[in-house]
């Protein structure tokens, strides 16, 4: 699983394009999507067996995160040009993340007695990818729409500063 990941992710680091990576790094994330349903599917109808469906699924978990924790947002903010830290961005799609572990876990121990912890996981993955996938469409078509305007209107360079001739010096005061 890591090799794939990390050589998929580090194969986009290869695109100079500021928006050509940021839409690839939108396809990792979508073919990791598809490849969670897809291994839902494979192992509801008894294609895969369990270890193949949990490293398809760790596939298809870890590529959109690496590729939005590496690519997507350090080249979201290059292609628009916009001033930004890139470790905030981490920092709250890790806290969201997070946060619907509890939630997810603290709703499961209190409402649900007797879980069937398998087919719990397969609706919430294949739920989660559904979701993910339809995130990374919007995104594609927002960004693709605002892109083009965020590159016209990019923030200016900052003006060279000259120096003053009323505030100039005498050597050797």
């Amino acid at each position: 699983m890591t090799l794939i990941v990390t050589l998929t992710t580090g194969l986009c680091f290869l695109i100079r394009d500021n928006r050509r990576a940021f839409v690839v790094s939108l396809a990792v994330g979508a073919v990791g999507a598809a490849l969670i349903v897809a291994s839902v599917a494979g192992l509801h109808y008894g294609h895969l067996s369990g270890f193949a469906f949990m490293v398809l699924v760790g596939i298809g978990l870890y590529l959109p995160y690496v590729a939005a924790q590496t690519t997507m947002f350090e080249r979201l903010i290059a292609m628009t040009r916009d001033r930004g830290n890139l470790g905030y961005l981490i920092y709250l799609a890790d806290s969201f993340g997070y946060l619907g572990h509890i939630v997810f876990t603290t709703v499961v121990r209190y409402f649900d007695k007797t879980p069937n912890y398998l087919h719990l996981f397969a609706v919430t993955a294949t739920c989660m990818a559904t979701a993910s996938l339809a995130s990374i469409v919007f995104a594609h078509v927002y960004f693709g729409k605002i892109g083009d305007a965020a590159v016209e209107t990019a923030l200016p360079e900052p003006p060279v500063l000259l120096p003053n001739p009323a505030i100039a010096t005498v050597e050797g005061e």
